[in-house]
Formats: structure tokens, C-alpha cells, sequence
């Protein structure tokens, strides 16, 4: 019969292990800050060489990726923006017509999804779908030495591989906020067809006034910092 092993103890943990992790943290953090600071850098550098010659413009890759962010993503964005107006303004129903306030769902509706709704879920689906995309390209062409390959003939990396993703980014993301807030603002307006009586043509007549035009210009600068 062998005897039981007793299990070991759990480690105890100190104030100071605490001390560490924290301090891993903050120096991990460090580690990406200066990392992005560099990668901001490098494009402002790659973009004023571009300024200069014209003609180092890497526009089939721009395009390629302008095709991937913004014409590929368009059925999930609109399908998402669609559900979230449709959700937000069903909610919103419920309350106004306690207060006898259904007007105000068309300010409700356009300055949430216009001015913050519409930027920020662009950005988190643009992040999710194509972000992991660019990463898992990039990654691939380094273990196969592409990228080794690009700069032992004397192409610049920025050039070709960071600075085409980052302006085609740009370019995307306030059309694509475009794209998702109108289709949301249709699904808000279904809902609140369905709940409120709230006519198309009153909807539409009352949207500008409920929201001013500097409300749109900001959504899009949003995306576009995104």
C-alpha cells in the first residue's frame, strides 16, 4: 500500500509579489507605449518622404487593403448597425410614450448613433474582422522572410506594408460610419414605425433639426481617429 501524497501547500502571496505584478504591468505598458510612439514616427517619416516623391505611392496596395476594410465589411457593419438602431430605438419607445415624448425618440436616435454609437461600433468591428487580419498577414510574412526579403533589397517595410493598411484605414472608417449610421437610423426608424406611428417623412424632416450638421463632421473625424 503506498501512502497518500499530501498535496503541496498554495504559494502565499506577499504585498510585495503584488508590488512586481503591478510593476510588470506598468513597464509592459511602457513597452507598447514607445512602441506605437515609434510606429507613429515612422508613418509621419514615410508620409513627408511621400509628400516628396509622389511616384513611391504603393497605390494597388492601398486599394487591396481599401477593398478588405471598407467594400468587405460593409454586410456585417450594416447588419450590426441595423439591429443596434432597431434595439435602441424599441428601448427608447418605452419611455417616451410614458411621458408622452415620441417626437424626441428622432434626437434620441440621431444624435446617439450619428455623433457616438456609429463611430465606436465601426471601430470595434473594424478592429475585430480586419485588425486580426492585417496581424495574422504580417505575422505570416515573417516566418516565411518576406518581410527580411523586402529589406535585404532595399524596400522600405513603412512603405509597403504599415503605411498602405493605415491610409486605406483612414480613408474606410468615415465611410464606413457613414454606411453604418444610416442603416442604423433605418432600423430605428422601423422600430419606431412599429411602436410610435412615427412616419418616414416626419422622421427624415425632423432629423436635421434635432441634429446639427457639426454632429455628422464630428462622427466622421471620430472614425477616422479611430
Amino acid at each position: 500500500r503506498s501512502a497518500a501524497r499530501a498535496l503541496p501547500a498554495p504559494a502565499r502571496t506577499s504585498a510585495l509579489d503584488h508590488l512586481a505584478l503591478l510593476g510588470e504591468g506598468l513597464l509592459a505598458f511602457g513597452s507598447h507605449l514607445a512602441g506605437f510612439i515609434a510606429l507613429l514616427g515612422r508613418f509621419a517619416l514615410d508620409l513627408g518622404h511621400l509628400l516628396r516623391h509622389p511616384r513611391d505611392w504603393a497605390l494597388l496596395e492601398i486599394s487591396a487593403n481599401l477593398y478588405m476594410v471598407g467594400v468587405k465589411a460593409m454586410p456585417v457593419s450594416a447588419l450590426v448597425g441595423h439591429l443596434v438602431g432597431v434595439v435602441l430605438s424599441y428601448l427608447s419607445a418605452l419611455q417616451l410614450r410614458t411621458f408622452g415624448a415620441d417626437a424626441f425618440i428622432v434626437n434620441i436616435l440621431g444624435m446617439g448613433i450619428i455623433r457616438e454609437l456609429g463611430p465606436v461600433l465601426v471601430s470595434v468591428l473594424v478592429a475585430g474582422r480586419c485588425g486580426s487580419a492585417m496581424t495574422a498577414q504580417l505575422g505570416v510574412m515573417r516566418v516565411t522572410e518576406e518581410i527580411d526579403a523586402l529589406a535585404a533589397m532595399g524596400v522600405s517595410r513603412g512603405l509597403r506594408l504599415v503605411l498602405p493598411k493605415v491610409v486605406a484605414l483612414v480613408l474606410a472608417m468615415p465611410l464606413l460610419v457613414l454606411w453604418t449610421s444610416a442603416l442604423a437610423l433605418l432600423g430605428g426608424w422601423v422600430s419606431a414605425w412599429v411602436e410610435l406611428d412615427i412616419g418616414l417623412h416626419f422622421f427624415l424632416q425632423a432629423l436635421p433639426g434635432a441634429v446639427p450638421v457639426a454632429n455628422l463632421y464630428i462622427g466622421l473625424a471620430k472614425g477616422a481617429v479611430f
